[in-house]
């Protein structure tokens, strides 16, 4: 037990040092390079950020479970490594040269395909949801894939303010790796320490004013790999010590911020006659920023507000599968709408300020008139 836990303590703090040495070296070539972001409407920052933290993210990862994991017991670690080397020649071009929707789908879509199909990782069963048990192989791999793919999306689209997408990420690798280590699974474990170990160290340079910006190529890393734990979870829990009832359902609940976000976002660009990736700026945390949060703030009450809801998610996990789905979803709105209704109401605060000054300037102009 205890060589396992060095190996999970190795592969951190290995994962952080490489982050945390790497990234000056790539922020010194970004500039020199000029592979930097540039400020636009729709982003929230004012000056050139180097996009290649990813890079930076990728190696820790790599390096340090590639040497920390000894044994590969539930799943191969090399389809692991084949996938995220697509993702990451996927995302290092868009962050250089920008590559077209369609192209980055298609990578995440062999990604997926081959932890699916070569590596086994599948969604097998939705354990008794809406009365369904064991899926058809055909049906099980769709999903599958369907998942990783949201998944890879979801995080890159919170990617939108400094700390968000890695800090978030942190908490749900974190407690996924913590139920995998009290579960037995070390390998797992060992890649939720590297991850988190990266991206702790990318933090430190993303705090505002940020250094350096993690990219698609971090954010697309980060959700393949969290997609991964994510299905393995699913898989393996009904067989395990810590076994969790409704496991797809709390499953769901450890990743509301980047799933939640996202279905409501797009929910509403359709609603609006818009094509659901038409970026904007109607993100949870682009209302915390008009409302006057810095990113930091911002970042930080969305990651408390995941963190809280996997332990609510977890006390409830007894309740059925409907029941906490709805729960998840009337407190993940909540939260999500209660900035919109604050923001309303300024608005027509301000509306009535403008407003009144006019009326009272008409009225003493027709008191004049009258006298």
């Amino acid at each position: 037990q205890e060589k396992l836990m060095l190996e999970i303590i190795l592969a951190f703090i290995s994962s952080l040092l490489i982050v945390v040495v790497a990234i000056p070296s790539v922020i010194k070539v970004s500039y020199l390079k000029h592979l930097y972001d540039v400020p636009d409407e729709r982003k929230s920052h004012d000056n050139v950020i180097p996009t290649l933290g990813g890079l930076a993210i990728f190696a820790g990862f790599m390096i340090s479970s590639s040497l920390c994991i000894t044994e590969q017991s539930y799943f191969n670690y090399n389809y692991l490594v084949g996938a995220l080397m697509i993702i990451f020649f996927i995302g290092i071009k868009d962050d250089i040269l920008i590559t077209a929707p369609i192209k980055k789908l298609m990578g995440q879509l062999l990604a997926a395909v081959i932890l699916v199909v070569l590596g086994g990782v599948r969604i097998t069963s939705m354990y008794g949801f809406l009365g369904v048990e064991e899926l058809r192989p055909e049906i099980a791999s769709t999903l599958t894939v369907f998942t990783l793919v949201v998944i890879m999306n979801g995080f890159n689209l919170i990617d939108g303010i400094n700390w968000l997408s890695a800090g978030v990420s942190i908490i749900v690798s974190s407690a996924l790796g913590s139920w995998f280590y009290l579960t037995g699974h070390v390998d797992l474990a060992v890649i939720s320490a590297s991850l988190v170990g990266s991206l702790l160290g990318f933090l430190w340079f993303n705090k505002t004013p940020a250094k350096i910006f993690m990219g698609d190529t971090g954010s697309l890393i980060i959700g393949l790999i969290i997609g991964v734990q994510i299905i393995f979870f699913i898989q393996l829990s009904p067989n395990s010590t810590w076994g969790i009832n409704s496991v797809p359902i709390v499953a769901f609940g450890i990743l509301i911020v980047p799933l939640f976000d996202t279905l409501r976002v797009f929910i509403f660009r359709a609603l609006n006659g818009k094509s659901p990736l038409n970026p904007d700026k109607n993100h949870i945390h682009h209302k915390l920023l008009e409302l006057g949060f810095s990113h930091m703030k911002s970042s930080i009450l969305i990651m408390i507000f995941n963190a809280l809801f996997i332990v609510l998610v977890y006390s409830l996990r007894n309740i059925g599968g409907l029941n906490l789905l709805a729960v998840e979803v009337c407190i993940a709105g909540l939260f999500s709408f209660i900035p919109s209704i604050i923001i309303r109401r300024n608005n027509d605060k301000r509306a009535l300020q403008v407003v009144h000054p006019e009326q009272e300037k008409k009225t003493k102009k027709d008191n004049s008139i009258a006298s």
